[in-house]
């Protein structure tokens, strides 16, 4: 797995049926910290996501973790050391021509990879 590139690890959560679901219909919704670059792409604290994971992080070292499920689990993570570089739990591609949320993540990689 590439966390553990990064001295990461990863665990079984302890509810898997919430979070192994669906591909195109949002599941639960995610917390997002102000401070975070992903914050940035969004612009919103709150936003609905898809899941289909049965672990999630433990740790990640290299890597701040930004937003959190209501379970308390994290479902992005990202380096404060590179202009975009981030993992989400959840699956973006599946929702990106219903919500321009998702639809900011690729064009805000896109714009990145311009300059």
């Amino acid at each position: 797995m590439w966390l553990e590139l990064f001295g990461g690890d990863t665990y079984k959560i302890s509810n898997p049926e919430k979070h192994n679901k669906s591909f195109d219909e949002y599941v639960h919704s995610i917390k997002i910290e102000k401070s975070s670059k992903f914050y940035n792409i969004i612009k919103t604290e709150k936003m609905q996501v898809n899941s289909r994971h049965k672990r999630t992080i433990n740790n990640c070292p290299m890597l701040d973790k930004v937003a959190f499920c209501e379970d308390g689990y994290p479902d992005v993570v990202e380096s404060r050391d590179k202009r975009f570089y981030m993992g989400v739990r959840f699956h973006p591609e599946s929702l990106y021509l219903k919500d321009e949320n998702m639809n900011n993540i690729f064009k805000s990689f896109i714009d990145i990879c311009k300059i």
